[in-house]
């Protein structure tokens, strides 16, 4: 390794017994190393060096692997482990930890060389974090892409301060933000969190972390799923009902109550719920999943996300007005009805309304 190779990344840390941390929600971080994988570089900058312990720096990392593990485009993935350069050098990490500075060291320039083959994969710092999941030995790899941020910059001209604005290149996400793309290895079983993003690679749009990275496999992500069903809800809604905004609402409800069974969606559960009269689309439906090879055919999703796509359906006229009405009172005559007229257009009466609120 050069020597511009082995510059070492400082970060003050808080010494603490055992050089570890414990967060709140039960992850201690053991090891942290930073490398600079600037691909608009020559060379990237591989730390030689455990970082030293800071509070600070401690809960920045602690946070953005708490929302790795929480986002709902994190997927669950397994090795290809014949073959695997990438696999070998985490499984040594998880036989001795003392491996840890070099493999990582190995990781980063396995990453860099994939990054610097194709330009459209953003520059980044890494923070490759040995820590502890409830009991559980795990590897955070945290591609923390570079942002664009602005700061002041203050010097002296013919004895007269001058304040300009200047903008940073090279800004890390926020503890506030979220990472677009990290890695989460379960030192025991091998298995994968993945959150990824699509690059052009070799004139594709590609998973490069999946795919020329770790060379792993696995199920979509929560948030892909909900997209894919949603998608395929619209489409057998076309293909059958002409878009009958009825069918769409109670399609709607029948995913509310399923979530709220188990506090997850069951694709298959609704699927059955709707359709049960109808076996030629409930066939369709599933039909049009299985294309997709779900390993698992439940979602999870957080309390945002169901409210966001499930809870209200908006109406549009096509007058001009619009109405966003609560699933769970589309079908209460008391609150709500829709009239067909004997020239073929629709009434929507509202009922029993007690104060109007202006916007």
């Amino acid at each position: 390794m050069s020597n511009s190779q082995q510059i070492r990344t400082k970060i003050v840390f808080r010494e603490e017994k055992e050089n570890i941390m414990q967060s709140k929600n039960s992850i201690i971080i053991k090891k942290v190393i930073i490398h600079v994988l600037d691909s608009t570089m020559e060379l990237p900058v591989i730390s030689d060096t455990i970082a030293e312990n800071n509070p600070i720096i401690y809960d920045f990392i602690s946070n953005h692997i708490e929302k790795v593990l929480q986002n709902e485009g994190t997927k669950s993935c397994e090795f290809h482990e014949e073959n695997n350069t990438i696999f070998h050098h985490i499984s040594a990490i998880s036989k001795d930890s003392n491996n840890f500075t070099l493999k990582s060291q190995d990781l980063a320039l396995s990453l860099y060389a994939i990054m610097k083959s194709n330009a459209s994969i953003p520059p980044a710092d890494v923070a490759m974090v040995l820590f502890n999941l409830n009991g559980v030995e795990n590897l955070a790899i945290l591609k923390l892409n570079y942002k664009h941020s602005f700061i002041h910059s203050v010097h002296t001209t013919d004895n007269k301060n001058i304040a300009d604005i200047i903008i940073l290149l090279t800004s890390l996400p926020s503890d506030k933000q979220k990472v677009d793309e990290a890695i989460i290895v379960d030192l025991q079983s091998f298995n994968i969190k993945l959150l990824e993003k699509k690059y052009e690679i070799k004139g594709d749009l590609s998973y490069y972390l999946s795919i020329f990275f770790l060379n792993c496999y696995g199920d979509y992500s929560n948030k892909e799923k909900l997209q894919i069903f949603k998608r395929t809800a619209d489409k057998i809604g076309k293909s059958y009902f002409e878009d009958d905004l009825e069918k769409k609402m109670e399609f709607k409800k029948a995913v509310v109550e399923n979530i709220g069974k188990t506090g997850e969606l069951n694709i298959e559960e609704v699927v059955n719920t709707v359709y049960s009269n109808n076996i030629d689309i409930k066939d369709h439906f599933k039909e049009e999943i299985e294309n997709y090879n779900f390993k698992d055919t439940t979602v999870q999703l957080s309390e945002q996300t169901v409210n966001k796509n499930f809870q209200k359906q908006l109406i549009k006229t096509d007058s001009g007005i619009e109405l966003k009405i609560p699933i769970e009172q589309y079908d209460d005559f008391s609150k709500i009805e829709f009239v067909t007229n004997e020239d073929g257009t629709i009434s929507i009466l509202i009922k029993n309304i007690n104060k109007l609120t202006y916007k």
